[in-house]
Protein backbone atom coordinates (compact mmCIF):
# COMPACT_ATOMS: atom_id res chain seq x y z
CA UNK A 1 0.00 0.00 0.00
CA UNK A 2 1.27 3.46 -0.86
CA UNK A 3 1.03 6.07 1.89
CA UNK A 4 0.69 9.83 1.68
CA UNK A 5 1.95 12.72 3.76
CA UNK A 6 -1.60 13.13 5.06
CA UNK A 7 -1.65 9.52 6.33
CA UNK A 8 1.74 10.05 7.98
CA UNK A 9 0.51 13.29 9.54
CA UNK A 10 -2.27 11.34 11.27
CA UNK A 11 0.18 8.64 12.36
CA UNK A 12 2.61 11.20 13.83
CA UNK A 13 -0.09 13.25 15.61
CA UNK A 14 1.63 12.97 19.01
CA UNK A 15 4.50 15.13 17.70
CA UNK A 16 2.07 18.02 17.07
CA UNK A 17 3.02 18.31 13.39
CA UNK A 18 2.96 21.72 11.74
CA UNK A 19 1.77 20.81 8.25
CA UNK A 20 2.71 22.35 4.91
CA UNK A 21 1.13 19.89 2.49
CA UNK A 22 0.24 21.00 -1.02
CA UNK A 23 -0.05 17.75 -2.97
CA UNK A 24 -0.17 14.91 -0.44
CA UNK A 25 -0.58 12.19 -3.08
CA UNK A 26 -0.36 8.49 -2.21
CA UNK A 27 3.02 7.60 -3.70
CA UNK A 28 5.12 6.78 -0.62
CA UNK A 29 6.67 3.33 -0.26
CA UNK A 30 9.58 3.98 2.09
CA UNK A 31 11.46 6.38 4.36
CA UNK A 32 15.06 7.62 4.16
CA UNK A 33 17.25 9.85 6.32
CA UNK A 34 18.14 13.07 4.53
CA UNK A 35 21.69 13.91 3.50
CA UNK A 36 22.76 16.97 1.54
CA UNK A 37 24.25 15.04 -1.39
CA UNK A 38 21.39 12.57 -1.94
CA UNK A 39 19.01 12.45 -4.92
CA UNK A 40 15.46 12.41 -3.63
CA UNK A 41 13.12 9.81 -5.09
CA UNK A 42 9.36 10.27 -5.46
CA UNK A 43 8.45 7.06 -3.63
CA UNK A 44 10.27 8.03 -0.41
CA UNK A 45 9.63 10.43 2.43
CA UNK A 46 12.82 12.00 3.84
CA UNK A 47 13.55 12.82 7.48
CA UNK A 48 16.07 15.39 8.68
CA UNK A 49 16.76 17.78 11.47
CA UNK A 50 15.20 21.19 10.97
CA UNK A 51 18.61 22.86 11.13
CA UNK A 52 19.72 20.79 8.10
CA UNK A 53 16.93 22.40 6.07
CA UNK A 54 16.57 25.92 7.49
CA UNK A 55 20.00 26.53 8.99
CA UNK A 56 21.02 27.45 12.51
CA UNK A 57 18.32 27.98 15.04
CA UNK A 58 16.01 25.40 13.57
CA UNK A 59 14.49 23.00 16.04
CA UNK A 60 12.58 19.75 15.53
CA UNK A 61 12.46 17.05 12.87
CA UNK A 62 11.22 17.70 9.33
CA UNK A 63 9.49 15.14 7.06
CA UNK A 64 9.81 16.09 3.39
CA UNK A 65 8.26 14.74 0.21
CA UNK A 66 8.71 16.85 -2.91
CA UNK A 67 6.85 20.14 -2.17
CA UNK A 68 5.22 18.82 1.03
CA UNK A 69 6.67 18.93 4.52
CA UNK A 70 5.84 18.54 8.20
CA UNK A 71 7.70 19.98 11.16
CA UNK A 72 7.55 17.71 14.21
CA UNK A 73 7.89 18.86 17.79
CA UNK A 74 10.81 16.57 18.68
CA UNK A 75 14.53 16.28 18.10
CA UNK A 76 14.59 12.48 18.36
CA UNK A 77 15.00 11.73 14.65
CA UNK A 78 15.76 8.06 15.27
CA UNK A 79 12.47 7.60 17.11
CA UNK A 80 10.56 9.36 14.34
CA UNK A 81 12.28 7.20 11.73
CA UNK A 82 11.14 4.06 13.57
CA UNK A 83 7.62 5.45 13.90
CA UNK A 84 7.40 6.03 10.13
CA UNK A 85 8.72 2.52 9.48
CA UNK A 86 5.98 1.21 11.78
CA UNK A 87 3.39 3.11 9.75
CA UNK A 88 4.52 1.45 6.54
CA UNK A 89 4.57 -1.97 8.23
CA UNK A 90 1.11 -1.48 9.73
CA UNK A 91 -0.66 -0.36 6.57
CA UNK A 92 1.20 -2.73 4.25
CA UNK A 93 0.37 -5.68 6.49
CA UNK A 94 -3.30 -4.74 6.45
CA UNK A 95 -3.34 -4.24 2.68
CA UNK A 96 -1.50 -7.49 1.96
CA UNK A 97 -3.77 -9.43 4.32
CA UNK A 98 -6.83 -7.99 2.57
CA UNK A 99 -5.53 -8.98 -0.87
CA UNK A 100 -4.67 -12.47 0.37
CA UNK A 101 -8.17 -12.81 1.86
CA UNK A 102 -9.79 -11.75 -1.43
CA UNK A 103 -7.69 -14.21 -3.40
CA UNK A 104 -8.65 -16.91 -0.90
CA UNK A 105 -12.35 -16.22 -1.54
CA UNK A 106 -13.35 -14.30 1.59
CA UNK A 107 -16.76 -12.67 1.96
CA UNK A 108 -17.26 -8.93 1.54
CA UNK A 109 -18.52 -8.86 5.12
CA UNK A 110 -15.17 -10.22 6.34
CA UNK A 111 -13.39 -7.61 4.26
CA UNK A 112 -15.39 -4.81 5.89
CA UNK A 113 -14.96 -6.25 9.39
CA UNK A 114 -11.19 -6.64 8.89
CA UNK A 115 -10.98 -2.88 8.21
CA UNK A 116 -12.00 -2.18 11.82
CA UNK A 117 -8.37 -1.87 13.01
CA UNK A 118 -7.65 0.72 10.31
CA UNK A 119 -10.72 2.97 10.30
CA UNK A 120 -12.70 1.97 13.41
CA UNK A 121 -15.85 3.63 12.04
CA UNK A 122 -19.23 2.44 10.73
CA UNK A 123 -18.88 1.33 7.10
CA UNK A 124 -21.61 0.54 4.54
CA UNK A 125 -21.15 -0.89 1.05
CA UNK A 126 -23.80 -0.61 -1.70
CA UNK A 127 -24.01 -1.86 -5.24
CA UNK A 128 -25.15 0.31 -8.16
CA UNK A 129 -28.82 -0.36 -7.34
CA UNK A 130 -28.29 0.81 -3.72
CA UNK A 131 -28.60 -2.71 -2.36
CA UNK A 132 -26.65 -3.06 0.90
CA UNK A 133 -23.84 -5.58 0.32
CA UNK A 134 -22.14 -5.34 3.73
CA UNK A 135 -21.85 -3.13 6.79
CA UNK A 136 -19.73 -2.99 9.95
CA UNK A 137 -20.85 -5.54 12.52
CA UNK A 138 -18.93 -3.67 15.21
CA UNK A 139 -21.25 -0.67 14.74
CA UNK A 140 -24.47 -2.50 13.97
CA UNK A 141 -26.44 -0.76 16.74
CA UNK A 142 -25.22 2.71 15.81
CA UNK A 143 -26.03 2.16 12.15
CA UNK A 144 -29.49 0.86 12.90
CA UNK A 145 -30.37 3.91 14.98
CA UNK A 146 -28.72 6.89 13.26
CA UNK A 147 -28.38 5.55 9.70
CA UNK A 148 -31.43 3.35 9.48
CA UNK A 149 -32.48 4.87 6.15
CA UNK A 150 -29.21 3.98 4.50
CA UNK A 151 -29.25 0.45 5.89
CA UNK A 152 -32.70 -0.21 4.51
CA UNK A 153 -31.36 -0.10 0.94
CA UNK A 154 -33.22 -0.38 -2.39
CA UNK A 155 -36.25 1.91 -2.81
CA UNK A 156 -36.02 3.67 0.54
CA UNK A 157 -32.36 4.42 0.00
CA UNK A 158 -32.95 5.43 -3.62
CA UNK A 159 -35.55 7.94 -2.49
CA UNK A 160 -33.14 9.19 0.14
CA UNK A 161 -30.41 9.57 -2.48
CA UNK A 162 -32.72 11.55 -4.74
CA UNK A 163 -33.42 13.99 -1.92
CA UNK A 164 -29.70 14.29 -1.26
CA UNK A 165 -28.68 14.60 -4.90
CA UNK A 166 -27.71 18.30 -4.80
CA UNK A 167 -25.34 17.60 -1.91
CA UNK A 168 -23.88 14.53 -3.57
CA UNK A 169 -22.78 16.60 -6.56
CA UNK A 170 -23.61 13.99 -9.18
CA UNK A 171 -22.23 11.38 -6.83
CA UNK A 172 -21.84 8.57 -9.36
CA UNK A 173 -19.15 10.52 -11.29
CA UNK A 174 -16.74 11.45 -8.50
CA UNK A 175 -13.64 9.24 -8.43
CA UNK A 176 -12.01 10.37 -5.18
CA UNK A 177 -13.15 10.11 -1.58
CA UNK A 178 -15.15 13.13 -0.48
CA UNK A 179 -16.95 14.39 2.63
CA UNK A 180 -20.74 14.65 2.69
CA UNK A 181 -22.49 16.71 5.34
CA UNK A 182 -26.27 16.45 4.99
CA UNK A 183 -28.72 18.25 7.31
CA UNK A 184 -30.91 15.13 7.14
CA UNK A 185 -28.11 13.03 8.65
CA UNK A 186 -26.83 13.21 12.21
CA UNK A 187 -23.18 12.59 11.23
CA UNK A 188 -20.83 13.65 8.51
CA UNK A 189 -19.59 10.83 6.30
CA UNK A 190 -16.98 9.92 3.72
CA UNK A 191 -18.26 8.66 0.37
CA UNK A 192 -16.24 6.76 -2.23
CA UNK A 193 -17.68 5.54 -5.52
CA UNK A 194 -16.76 2.09 -6.79
CA UNK A 195 -15.80 1.56 -10.42
CA UNK A 196 -14.60 -1.24 -12.65
CA UNK A 197 -12.60 1.02 -14.96
CA UNK A 198 -15.48 3.15 -16.36
CA UNK A 199 -18.37 1.02 -15.11
CA UNK A 200 -20.06 2.29 -11.93
CA UNK A 201 -20.34 -0.50 -9.32
CA UNK A 202 -21.73 1.26 -6.25
CA UNK A 203 -20.22 3.09 -3.32
CA UNK A 204 -18.97 2.84 0.24
CA UNK A 205 -19.91 5.17 3.08
CA UNK A 206 -17.74 5.63 6.16
CA UNK A 207 -19.59 7.44 8.95
CA UNK A 208 -17.78 9.99 11.13
CA UNK A 209 -18.63 8.51 14.50
CA UNK A 210 -15.51 8.12 16.67
CA UNK A 211 -12.82 9.94 14.70
CA UNK A 212 -12.73 13.24 12.90
CA UNK A 213 -12.45 12.95 9.12
CA UNK A 214 -8.99 13.97 7.94
CA UNK A 215 -7.28 13.99 4.55
CA UNK A 216 -5.32 10.95 5.68
CA UNK A 217 -8.50 9.06 6.49
CA UNK A 218 -9.93 10.05 3.11
CA UNK A 219 -6.91 8.38 1.50
CA UNK A 220 -7.43 5.23 3.57
CA UNK A 221 -11.11 5.17 2.55
CA UNK A 222 -10.03 5.44 -1.08
CA UNK A 223 -7.65 2.49 -0.61
CA UNK A 224 -10.45 0.47 0.96
CA UNK A 225 -12.62 1.31 -2.05
CA UNK A 226 -9.94 -0.04 -4.41
CA UNK A 227 -9.85 -3.28 -2.42
CA UNK A 228 -13.63 -3.60 -2.52
CA UNK A 229 -13.60 -2.93 -6.27
CA UNK A 230 -11.13 -5.79 -6.58
CA UNK A 231 -13.36 -8.02 -4.43
CA UNK A 232 -16.43 -7.24 -6.55
CA UNK A 233 -14.62 -7.99 -9.79
CA UNK A 234 -13.08 -11.11 -8.31
CA UNK A 235 -16.45 -12.40 -7.13
CA UNK A 236 -18.68 -11.13 -9.94
CA UNK A 237 -20.94 -14.06 -10.83
CA UNK A 238 -21.51 -12.48 -14.22
CA UNK A 239 -17.87 -13.00 -15.11
CA UNK A 240 -18.03 -16.36 -16.80
CA UNK A 241 -14.29 -16.35 -17.34
CA UNK A 242 -13.63 -16.89 -13.63
CA UNK A 243 -15.96 -19.90 -13.52
CA UNK A 244 -14.63 -21.35 -16.74
CA UNK A 245 -11.01 -20.97 -15.75
CA UNK A 246 -11.49 -22.87 -12.48
CA UNK A 247 -10.68 -26.14 -14.26
CA UNK A 248 -7.25 -24.76 -15.24
CA UNK A 249 -6.56 -23.66 -11.68
CA UNK A 250 -7.46 -27.12 -10.39
CA UNK A 251 -5.12 -28.75 -12.90
CA UNK A 252 -2.22 -26.51 -11.88
CA UNK A 253 -2.87 -27.15 -8.20
CA UNK A 254 -2.73 -30.93 -8.69
CA UNK A 255 -6.35 -31.48 -7.76
CA UNK A 256 -7.25 -35.13 -8.37
CA UNK A 257 -9.43 -34.77 -11.45
CA UNK A 258 -10.75 -37.53 -13.66
CA UNK A 259 -9.97 -37.20 -17.35
CA UNK A 260 -13.67 -37.58 -18.19
CA UNK A 261 -14.52 -34.71 -15.85
CA UNK A 262 -11.86 -32.48 -17.41
CA UNK A 263 -13.01 -33.34 -20.94
CA UNK A 264 -16.57 -32.38 -20.01
CA UNK A 265 -15.36 -29.00 -18.76
CA UNK A 266 -13.28 -28.53 -21.90
CA UNK A 267 -16.32 -29.34 -24.06
CA UNK A 268 -18.19 -26.47 -22.38
CA UNK A 269 -15.45 -24.16 -23.66
CA UNK A 270 -15.69 -25.78 -27.09
CA UNK A 271 -12.16 -27.14 -26.58
CA UNK A 272 -11.42 -30.63 -27.89
CA UNK A 273 -8.94 -33.17 -26.64
CA UNK A 274 -6.95 -33.02 -29.90
CA UNK A 275 -6.78 -29.20 -30.03
CA UNK A 276 -3.34 -27.63 -29.79
CA UNK A 277 -2.90 -25.52 -26.66
CA UNK A 278 -0.26 -23.26 -25.13
CA UNK A 279 0.32 -21.65 -21.75
CA UNK A 280 2.20 -18.42 -20.97
CA UNK A 281 3.39 -17.49 -17.50
CA UNK A 282 3.57 -13.75 -16.83
CA UNK A 283 5.97 -12.18 -14.38
CA UNK A 284 4.24 -9.20 -12.74
CA UNK A 285 6.57 -6.37 -11.78
CA UNK A 286 3.50 -4.81 -10.12
CA UNK A 287 1.18 -7.41 -8.56
CA UNK A 288 -1.50 -5.03 -7.30
CA UNK A 289 -5.19 -6.00 -7.65
CA UNK A 290 -5.68 -3.32 -10.32
CA UNK A 291 -2.96 -4.88 -12.50
CA UNK A 292 -4.46 -8.35 -12.00
CA UNK A 293 -7.85 -7.16 -13.15
CA UNK A 294 -6.39 -5.16 -16.03
CA UNK A 295 -4.73 -8.32 -17.39
CA UNK A 296 -7.96 -10.33 -17.02
CA UNK A 297 -9.91 -7.63 -18.86
CA UNK A 298 -7.28 -7.29 -21.60
CA UNK A 299 -7.30 -11.04 -22.26
CA UNK A 300 -11.08 -11.16 -22.24
CA UNK A 301 -11.33 -8.24 -24.68
CA UNK A 302 -8.49 -9.08 -27.08
CA UNK A 303 -7.67 -12.79 -26.82
CA UNK A 304 -10.70 -14.96 -27.54
CA UNK A 305 -10.44 -18.63 -26.58
CA UNK A 306 -7.82 -17.70 -23.97
CA UNK A 307 -8.27 -17.70 -20.20
CA UNK A 308 -6.38 -16.06 -17.34
CA UNK A 309 -5.67 -17.60 -13.96
CA UNK A 310 -3.45 -16.54 -11.07
CA UNK A 311 -1.11 -19.15 -9.65
CA UNK A 312 1.95 -18.93 -7.41
CA UNK A 313 1.90 -15.10 -7.39
CA UNK A 314 1.97 -15.01 -11.20
CA UNK A 315 -0.59 -14.75 -13.96
CA UNK A 316 -0.98 -17.51 -16.54
CA UNK A 317 -2.77 -17.33 -19.89
CA UNK A 318 -3.99 -20.58 -21.45
CA UNK A 319 -4.90 -20.45 -25.13
CA UNK A 320 -6.32 -22.85 -27.71
CA UNK A 321 -4.15 -22.41 -30.82
CA UNK A 322 -6.56 -24.51 -32.86
CA UNK A 323 -9.12 -21.73 -32.36
CA UNK A 324 -6.85 -18.68 -32.28
CA UNK A 325 -3.55 -18.59 -34.16
CA UNK A 326 -0.25 -18.40 -32.33
CA UNK A 327 0.54 -15.29 -34.38
CA UNK A 328 -2.55 -13.52 -33.04
CA UNK A 329 -1.76 -14.62 -29.49
CA UNK A 330 1.77 -13.25 -29.86
CA UNK A 331 0.54 -9.93 -31.24
CA UNK A 332 -2.03 -9.30 -28.49
CA UNK A 333 0.19 -10.73 -25.76
CA UNK A 334 2.97 -8.31 -26.70
CA UNK A 335 0.53 -5.41 -26.31
CA UNK A 336 -0.75 -6.70 -22.95
CA UNK A 337 2.79 -7.12 -21.63
CA UNK A 338 3.81 -3.62 -22.65
CA UNK A 339 0.63 -2.07 -21.23
CA UNK A 340 1.12 -3.79 -17.85
CA UNK A 341 4.93 -3.65 -17.70
CA UNK A 342 5.31 -7.44 -17.70
CA UNK A 343 7.30 -10.15 -19.43
CA UNK A 344 6.36 -13.79 -19.96
CA UNK A 345 7.55 -17.30 -20.75
CA UNK A 346 5.71 -19.52 -23.26
CA UNK A 347 5.53 -23.31 -23.29
CA UNK A 348 5.74 -25.67 -26.22
CA UNK A 349 2.34 -26.27 -27.82
CA UNK A 350 0.58 -29.39 -26.54
CA UNK A 351 -2.67 -31.35 -26.73
CA UNK A 352 -3.06 -33.20 -23.41
CA UNK A 353 -4.62 -30.71 -20.99
CA UNK A 354 -4.09 -33.19 -18.13
CA UNK A 355 -0.36 -32.31 -18.36
CA UNK A 356 -1.01 -28.58 -17.97
CA UNK A 357 1.24 -28.35 -14.90
CA UNK A 358 4.20 -29.76 -16.89
CA UNK A 359 3.73 -27.16 -19.61
CA UNK A 360 3.34 -24.43 -17.01
CA UNK A 361 6.79 -25.47 -15.77
CA UNK A 362 8.08 -25.10 -19.35
CA UNK A 363 6.76 -21.54 -19.42
CA UNK A 364 8.45 -20.98 -16.07
CA UNK A 365 11.77 -22.20 -17.51
CA UNK A 366 11.47 -19.74 -20.41
CA UNK A 367 10.66 -16.95 -17.96
CA UNK A 368 13.62 -17.73 -15.68
CA UNK A 369 16.20 -18.10 -18.44
CA UNK A 370 14.81 -15.53 -20.88
CA UNK A 371 14.82 -11.77 -21.28
CA UNK A 372 13.37 -10.08 -18.16
CA UNK A 373 12.60 -6.74 -19.84
CA UNK A 374 9.01 -5.49 -19.97
CA UNK A 375 7.23 -6.60 -23.12
CA UNK A 376 9.51 -9.57 -23.86
CA UNK A 377 8.01 -12.93 -24.88
CA UNK A 378 10.37 -15.81 -24.10
CA UNK A 379 9.80 -19.24 -25.66
CA UNK A 380 10.74 -22.47 -23.94
CA UNK A 381 12.09 -23.78 -27.26
CA UNK A 382 14.77 -21.05 -27.16
CA UNK A 383 15.90 -21.74 -23.60
CA UNK A 384 15.29 -25.43 -22.96
CA UNK A 385 18.88 -26.34 -23.87
CA UNK A 386 20.23 -23.76 -21.46
CA UNK A 387 17.99 -25.26 -18.78
CA UNK A 388 19.07 -28.84 -19.55
CA UNK A 389 22.74 -27.89 -19.42
CA UNK A 390 22.18 -26.20 -16.07
CA UNK A 391 20.42 -29.34 -14.76
CA UNK A 392 23.37 -31.47 -15.85
CA UNK A 393 25.91 -29.09 -14.32
CA UNK A 394 23.97 -28.91 -11.07
CA UNK A 395 23.30 -32.63 -10.64
CA UNK A 396 26.24 -34.40 -12.28
CA UNK A 397 28.65 -35.90 -9.75
CA UNK A 398 31.13 -37.37 -12.23
CA UNK A 399 33.32 -36.17 -15.11
CA UNK A 400 31.07 -36.15 -18.18
CA UNK A 401 33.00 -33.87 -20.56
CA UNK A 402 34.44 -35.77 -23.50
CA UNK A 403 38.25 -35.90 -22.95
CA UNK A 404 38.91 -34.87 -26.56
CA UNK A 405 38.00 -31.27 -25.67
CA UNK A 406 40.69 -31.05 -23.01
CA UNK A 407 43.26 -32.50 -25.39
CA UNK A 408 42.41 -29.94 -28.09
CA UNK A 409 42.38 -27.04 -25.63
CA UNK A 410 45.80 -27.94 -24.23
CA UNK A 411 47.18 -28.29 -27.75
CA UNK A 412 45.80 -24.83 -28.64
CA UNK A 413 47.38 -23.31 -25.55
CA UNK A 414 50.78 -24.78 -26.41
CA UNK A 415 50.74 -24.14 -30.15
CA UNK A 416 48.60 -21.00 -30.43
CA UNK A 417 46.19 -22.86 -32.73
CA UNK A 418 42.36 -22.90 -32.85
CA UNK A 419 41.50 -26.59 -33.13
CA UNK A 420 39.07 -26.46 -30.14
CA UNK A 421 36.85 -23.77 -31.70
CA UNK A 422 37.25 -25.30 -35.17
CA UNK A 423 35.75 -28.62 -34.06
CA UNK A 424 32.94 -26.81 -32.25
CA UNK A 425 31.98 -24.70 -35.27
CA UNK A 426 32.30 -27.70 -37.60
CA UNK A 427 29.86 -29.74 -35.48
CA UNK A 428 27.58 -26.78 -34.82
CA UNK A 429 27.16 -26.20 -38.55
CA UNK A 430 26.50 -29.87 -39.23
CA UNK A 431 29.93 -30.50 -40.83
CA UNK A 432 29.25 -28.02 -43.63
CA UNK A 433 32.71 -27.03 -44.85
CA UNK A 434 31.61 -23.82 -46.60
CA UNK A 435 29.66 -22.42 -43.60
CA UNK A 436 32.33 -23.45 -41.12
CA UNK A 437 35.16 -21.88 -43.13
CA UNK A 438 33.10 -18.68 -43.47
CA UNK A 439 32.46 -18.49 -39.73
CA UNK A 440 36.14 -19.07 -38.95
CA UNK A 441 37.24 -16.68 -41.75
CA UNK A 442 39.67 -19.22 -43.19
CA UNK A 443 40.12 -20.94 -46.56
CA UNK A 444 38.43 -24.29 -47.15
CA UNK A 445 41.82 -25.99 -47.48
CA UNK A 446 42.90 -24.56 -44.12
CA UNK A 447 39.76 -25.99 -42.57
CA UNK A 448 40.45 -29.42 -44.09
CA UNK A 449 43.98 -29.29 -42.66
CA UNK A 450 42.63 -28.47 -39.19
CA UNK A 451 40.12 -31.31 -39.31
CA UNK A 452 42.88 -33.70 -40.33
CA UNK A 453 45.00 -32.49 -37.41
CA UNK A 454 42.06 -32.95 -35.00
CA UNK A 455 41.63 -36.56 -36.16
CA UNK A 456 45.33 -37.16 -35.52
CA UNK A 457 45.21 -35.73 -32.01
CA UNK A 458 41.98 -37.31 -30.75
CA UNK A 459 40.43 -40.66 -31.52
CA UNK A 460 36.85 -39.59 -32.32
CA UNK A 461 34.55 -40.82 -35.07
CA UNK A 462 32.93 -37.56 -36.20
CA UNK A 463 30.72 -39.54 -38.59
CA UNK A 464 28.95 -41.14 -35.61
CA UNK A 465 25.75 -39.07 -34.97
CA UNK A 466 25.54 -40.02 -31.27
CA UNK A 467 29.17 -39.06 -30.70
CA UNK A 468 28.57 -35.72 -32.43
CA UNK A 469 25.68 -35.02 -30.04
CA UNK A 470 27.85 -35.96 -27.07
CA UNK A 471 30.65 -33.69 -28.26
CA UNK A 472 28.28 -30.74 -28.80
CA UNK A 473 26.81 -31.16 -25.31
CA UNK A 474 30.35 -31.33 -23.91
CA UNK A 475 31.20 -28.10 -25.70
CA UNK A 476 28.07 -26.45 -24.26
CA UNK A 477 28.87 -27.66 -20.75
CA UNK A 478 32.51 -26.67 -20.93
CA UNK A 479 32.19 -23.59 -23.10
CA UNK A 480 33.76 -20.48 -21.68
CA UNK A 481 34.23 -22.15 -18.32
CA UNK A 482 37.17 -24.24 -19.51
CA UNK A 483 39.73 -22.13 -17.69
CA UNK A 484 37.89 -22.78 -14.40
CA UNK A 485 37.76 -26.57 -14.83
Amino acid sequence: MKLSMWILADWLWKYNPIIYIKDGVQTLRGVRLYTADMVMERQNVYLGRAQDFIGSGGDGVICVHEHDMMLLDTNDIEHVFNEVLSAFDFYNRWYDDMVDSINAGCSLQKLVDDTHTILDEPILVYDSSYKVLAYSNAFKTELQTTWKGLLSGSNNLLNKMISLKPGLQKNDKIKSAYIANFPEMSNRSTWVNLFSFKRYLGQIVVVEYKHKITDGRLHICATLAHLIEYWIRFNDEQTEQKVESTIFTNLLEDKHLLKEEVNQQMALLNWHETDMKVIAKIFLFDSSPDVHQKIVDDVENHLHDCYTIFHEFSAAIIGNTSLISMEEIEKELKHILMENCCCCGVSFQFTNIMNLKLYYEQADIALKYGNPNAGSINYCSDYIMKYLLNVIKTNSKTAIIHPALYILKRYDDSNKSELYNTLYQYLLHERNLVKTAEILSIHRNSLLYRIKKIRELVDVDIDNPFLRQYLLISFQLLGRYYEQM
